[in-house]
């Protein structure tokens, strides 16, 4: 099922329809923007297909040298690329599938097709891109597998490009925590890269899925790395950056970010390591330092549904579920609570008080806190 780019009904797309699709999106120089306008103009990928050269050069932005390629264009190029991903257990995609990922529909001009292999969770949030540099150092290692553990024992689904060094680390450990997990690739999915990552795409398959919106046999290219960073970025509520050199990939993605409205983090460095100086820079910029979860936790939309002591349900924010966690063994003191959730007296008072407000704990004397029974 599909609907119209820009809202309106449902409309059942057939297994022709989807082939043409497939077919326009494999057309050289049919970009996002150009497809989507093709498809408000004529309604349909099997319309766009059937148009003349000069109907098509009214499009705006379609060429005629593009129009001349959708004009010799044929269906079979399309229905070969479904069989092609069906034999290697892809699937297909299109923009408004009930599958496409609802964040990366928030993006300007996301692509009109993914490749998945795996599952892609129903409701992907909250997500975090997890990224850095391909040459880690044992520190940023340590760092990605400690905040990694974290945020997916928090439900936090981790998305990176499987590149080698942070990329890496941060699916390894999300995988070994059994989170969910989302790899983006900047080759078709017929073509693992590295190909020393082989044996991990094999494992996020299980937890996750493998994606790209390069046909199945596309190799890597320099220009496709940049493609696939803004796609690691629109998928999530917010890029996370452990280690990145002053030309780093890793702050392309942070830059893509900006420009979707996503948060960006870095975690801190030595001031004396060449790994350090992109995430310091992003830190001057104004991207949140981070040094342990909660930082990134009481910024994503975090939510748990807990019952108050009238019966009604509450939607608790990321740091509010640590506290309500602490209490629920038993009473607690506020010096107790900061203690085992590291979390500062001041802010402490503040989540204290909004989970009081709701009904979710109490005091139960002087300074004293439990879970409302």
């Amino acid at each position: 099922m599909i609907c119209s780019l820009y809202g309106g009904s449902f409309l059942t797309i057939d297994s022709e329809e989807r082939a043409c699709w497939v077919t326009l999106h494999l057309v050289p120089g049919v970009g996002p923007k150009v497809f989507a306008s093709l498809i408000e103009s004529f309604g349909t990928a099997r319309s766009v297909l059937q148009a003349s050269v000069r109907e098509l050069e009214g499009i705006h932005g379609c060429s005629p040298k593009v129009a001349d390629g959708i004009q010799r264009s044929n269906v079979d190029v399309g229905r070969r690329e479904l069989a092609l991903a069906g034999d290697h257990g892809a699937e297909v995609v299109l923009w408004k599938d009930a599958e496409y990922p609802s964040l990366l529909k928030e993006i300007h001009d996301p692509p009109p097709v993914l490749y998945v292999k795996g599952k892609l969770p129903a409701r992907i949030e909250p997500s975090l891109a997890v990224v850095g540099s391909r040459n880690a150092t044992s520190y940023g290692a340590r760092v990605t597998q400690r905040l990694v553990e974290g945020l997916c024992g928090e439900g936090v689904c981790i998305v990176s490009g499987m590149a080698r060094g942070i990329d890496t680390k941060a699916h390894w450990a999300a995988v070994r925590a059994e989170g969910a997990t989302l790899s983006v690739w900047a080759t078709g999915l017929m073509e693992v890269y590295p190909q020393s990552n082989a044996k991990l795409a094999e494992s996020i398959e299980k937890c996750g899925a493998v994606l790209s919106s390069f046909p199945m046999e596309a190799k890597a290219e320099r220009g496709s790395f940049p493609a696939r960073n803004r796609l690691v970025s629109g998928l999530c509520n917010g890029v996370l950056v452990v280690e990145a050199g002053s030309k780093s990939g890793a702050l392309i993605t942070a830059g893509f970010a900006l420009e979707q409205g996503r948060d960006v983090f870095a975690v801190p460095g030595d001031i004396r390591s060449r790994n350090s100086v992109g995430t310091h820079r992003l830190i001057q910029q104004g991207a949140k330092l981070v040094h342990c979860c909660e930082d990134i936790l009481e910024e994503l939309p975090m939510s748990l549904v807990s019952h108050s002591a009238n019966g009604r349900d509450v939607l608790l924010a990321g740091l509010e579920r640590t506290v309500l966690d602490a209490v629920r063994g038993g009473t607690s003191t506020l010096d107790r609570l900061s203690d085992e959730t590291g979390i500062g007296m001041d802010h402490l008072l503040g989540i204290i008080t909004t989970l009081e407000m709701r009904g979710a704990i109490e005091r139960s004397g002087g300074l004293l806190y439990a879970p409302v029974s």
